[in-house]
């Protein structure tokens, strides 16, 4: 990877939103990536009504196969220490 290539991608964000209308508890996530690649993730999971951030990890992440009936994909799972529990009110 070149060095441009480098600095782009320490400064991307990617963003994903969902909401819930019932209490969740949310192990962890599981991320596309490619065959045999470690990834570095700094992941945060904020409540947007107020703010508060719910979790944030930051760690090493190695690829595996997740297989489903027909496919199979090259993933990584981030998980939690604990189970986070989110009550929607």
């Amino acid at each position: 990877m070149s060095s441009y290539l480098s600095q782009y991608y320490e400064f991307r964000h990617d963003a994903i939103n969902f909401y819930v209308d019932k209490d969740i508890e949310l192990h962890g996530v599981c991320l596309f990536g490619g065959e045999n690649n470690t990834y570095v993730v700094s992941l945060r999971i904020t409540n947007d009504m107020s703010g508060t951030v719910l979790v944030y990890k930051i760690g090493y992440f190695c690829s595996k196969v997740l297989q489903s009936e027909k496919y199979s994909y090259h993933v990584f799972e981030v998980l939690f220490e604990k189970r986070q529990v989110q009550t929607v009110r």
